[in-house]
């Protein structure tokens, strides 16, 4: 599941819910091999870097003290990618850490990192977000079995209701948080060239290519990549 927040792996919100759509009954199919069923996804936000000085190029992310969140292997993948050392640390630990000096750099969707007031200890944003960062609800399937045929199309069909209204009103308060940010005086660096982003998703790939057959199957990532060069393949031909 994991696979959905590979570094650099979709350009927009819109590729994620594209892919996951078309992905449903593989995705579906791993939760319930863990013993869960999927109710639905829960869309936590584009991830972008906030740090105390301003990162303008990848280049700048190797001189800073960057956080990462400890045993994450999806972020350490990242950074390894960018030949970034980070500074491992538990989300409790990173606010004290930020008025001590030992990072002064760290990630999240705009909405958690106002929730957790990092964004007080910084004054920059990156623009070009590392991630797009997804949740799930999940039920036993222990539990999902006892349910009557009714009683299961109920909930899943309740929670996919709820559940899209949810996301819809999380994205909607993301940019709103990345609005107020920028109006509470943190820089948003300049939009990066193309050949920048196209740097950036060739360091996603080598990324993934490491984690592909630990975190998730090679098989899988596959047709992820492959659901993507197709959806982009229809969308430079529509335009």
């Amino acid at each position: 599941m994991r696979l959905l927040d590979a570094p650099w792996l979709f350009r927009s919100r819109a590729e994620l819910e594209a892919v996951r759509g078309k992905l449903d009954k593989e995705l579906r199919a791993a939760v319930e091999k863990g013993g869960f069923v999927l109710l639905g996804w829960t869309d936590l936000g584009s991830v972008y870097i906030f740090s105390k000085n301003r990162v303008a190029a990848p280049a700048d992310m190797k001189k800073e003290k960057m956080w990462v969140w400890e045993g994450d292997p999806i972020a350490i993948a990242a950074y390894k990618a960018l030949g970034v050392s980070p500074v491992p640390l538990s989300v409790v630990d990173v606010m004290q850490s930020l008025q001590t000096g030992m990072i002064n750099a760290v990630y999240g969707p705009p909405l958690g990192v106002v929730a957790l007031q990092w964004h007080s200890k910084v004054k920059h944003i990156y623009p070009v977000p590392i991630a797009e960062s997804t949740g799930a609800v999940l039920v036993s399937k222990k539990f999902f079995d006892t349910l009557d045929v009714s009683q299961k199309k109920l909930v899943l069909d309740l929670s996919a209701k709820h559940l899209k209204n949810l996301n819809v009103q999380t994205n909607a308060e993301n940019d709103k948080a990345l609005e107020a940010l920028q109006k509470q005086g943190l820089e948003l660096a300049g939009e990066p060239g193309a050949d920048v982003r196209r740097k950036y998703e060739e360091l996603g790939a080598a990324a993934r290519k490491e984690l592909a057959g630990k975190l998730f199957s090679a098989e899988l990532l596959g047709k992820v990549e492959k659901e993507l060069t197709a959806l982009r393949a229809r969308t430079v031909k529509k335009s």
